[in-house]
C-alpha cells in the first residue's frame, strides 16, 4: 500500500509539474483553454502535495501519535477543499467548451487570457468560501485526543449531506453540459451537411453548363 501511493504521489507531482512548467515556459501555450488546464493541474498537484502525506501517515502507516482534534479538522477540510477545487475546475473546462462550440467566431473574439485568470481566480475564491462556511461547525466536533483516522470518520458521518450535495450539483452541471454540447455539435454537423449539398448542387449546374458549353 505505501509503495503503491508513493508511485501515484510521485506520479501525480511529476505529471502535473510537467504540464504547468510546459504551458509556463512558452508562451504560444497560454491560451485560454491551456490556462483552465493549467489551474486543473495546479490543483491537483497541491491536492497530491499537501493531503497524499498527512494520508500515509494516519492511514497508510497508522501512526499512532497523528492524533487530536487539530490534525482532524485540518485534514478534513483540507479534503474538502481540493474536491470542491476539482470539480469545480472541471465544470469551468466543459463549461468553456461548450461556449467554444456553440457561439463559434463570438467565442474567439470574446475569449481573452485576462478573462480565464479572472475564472480561476473566482473558482478558487468560490470554493475557499463554501469550504469554510461549511467547516464552521467542525470546530465545535470534539471527540478528544484520538486518531486522525477516527476523526475522518465521524466527521464524514457528519457532512455526508454536504458531500452528496456537491456530488449531485457536479453531476447535475456536468450532465448539462455535457447534453448542451452534443446538441450543439449535432446542429453544427446538420448546418455543415445542408452547406455541403448547396455547394455539391452548384458545383453539378456549373458542371453541367460547362458540359453542354464545351459539347
Amino acid at each position: 500500500m505505501g509503495v503503491l501511493t508513493v508511485i501515484l504521489y510521485a506520479a501525480c507531482l511529476l505529471g502535473n509539474g510537467f504540464v504547468l512548467a510546459v504551458i509556463a515556459r512558452f508562451k504560444s501555450l497560454r491560451t485560454v483553454p491551456n490556462i483552465l488546464v493549467a489551474n486543473l493541474s495546479l490543483v491537483d498537484l497541491f491536492n497530491a502535495a499537501i493531503t497524499v502525506p498527512p494520508y500515509m501517515i494516519y492511514y497508510v502507516f497508522e501512526a499512532s501519535w497523528f492524533k487530536g482534534k487539530a490534525l482532524g479538522i485540518m485534514t478534513s477540510v483540507l479534503n474538502r477543499l481540493f474536491t470542491i477545487l476539482n470539480l469545480a475546475s472541471m465544470i469551468v473546462m466543459l463549461t468553456n467548451t461548450y461556449l467554444a462550440i456553440s457561439f463559434d467566431l463570438k467565442y474567439f473574439v470574446w475569449k481573452t487570457n485576462r478573462k480565464a485568470l479572472l475564472c480561476v481566480f473566482l473558482t478558487w475564491f468560490i470554493s475557499i468560501v463554501l469550504v469554510a462556511i461549511s467547516s464552521i461547525s467542525l470546530f465545535d466536533f470534539n471527540l478528544g485526543d484520538i486518531h486522525v483516522l477516527e476523526y475522518r470518520k465521524e466527521i464524514f458521518k457528519q457532512g455526508r449531506l454536504f458531500v452528496m450535495f456537491f456530488m449531485a450539483i457536479f453531476l447535475i452541471c456536468a450532465a448539462v453540459v455535457c447534453f448542451l454540447t452534443t446538441h450543439e455539435i449535432k446542429k453544427k454537423q446538420k448546418k455543415v451537411f445542408k452547406s455541403f449539398k448547396v455547394f455539391v448542387f452548384y458545383l453539378d449546374i456549373v458542371v453541367f453548363f460547362y458540359s453542354v458549353y464545351d459539347f
